[in-house]
């Protein structure tokens, strides 16, 4: 197991200026095959956009994302890590404060990003948590599959329904 934040954060996060446009952030987000960009003016963190903030905050309001800048959607950073902070405490502050991504700042100059997908790849492979992880904290193992709504997939009540819109008798 990784023991610290530069061993597992990804280097040189994508930054971009307060004034780029979401179009231009999107289109890096795809040409570069990342969720998140950090907003930046010089050294001073402005906070990070992700692609969902795109679509919620943006493109599902209506809003032309060739004409919004970027710091009309981002999200202000509160939180941030150092590279030599331990894993377990970063994972223990995204865990509190519901973050999925945070910056990672050194002397002043984001040199890094941390998210959840990096810890999970951290923990791939071992058969523990860190150590301020209860495990009776972890989650639980679902044994069927949950549709948004909350139905079951393959629940009863619905294969019925599904018979009867394919025409067909069996699934």
């Amino acid at each position: 197991m990784k023991d610290f934040v530069r061993e597992v954060m990804r280097l040189c996060p994508t930054v971009v200026e307060p004034e780029t446009v979401l179009a231009e952030v999107a289109r890096r987000m795809r040409d570069e095959d990342i969720g998140d960009v950090i907003v930046s003016r010089g050294r001073e963190l402005r906070g990070i956009v992700t692609d969902r903030d795109i679509v919620v905050r943006c493109v599902a309001v209506g809003t032309d994302p060739e004409r919004m800048p970027v710091s009309e959607v981002c999200s202000d950073v509160v939180h941030t890590a150092a590279p030599d902070e331990e894993l377990s405490t970063v994972l223990h502050l995204m865990r509190a404060h519901a973050i999925r991504r945070i910056p990672v700042i050194d002397h002043g100059e984001v040199v890094g990003v941390l998210t959840l997908g990096d810890l999970a790849m951290a923990l791939n492979g071992s058969r523990s948590w860190p150590r301020s992880v209860p495990r009776g904290r972890t989650p639980e193992r679902r044994t069927e599959p949950v549709c948004p709504r909350g139905r079951r997939v393959g629940h009863e009540r619905d294969r019925g329904r599904r018979q009867d819109q394919r025409g067909r008798g069996g699934l």
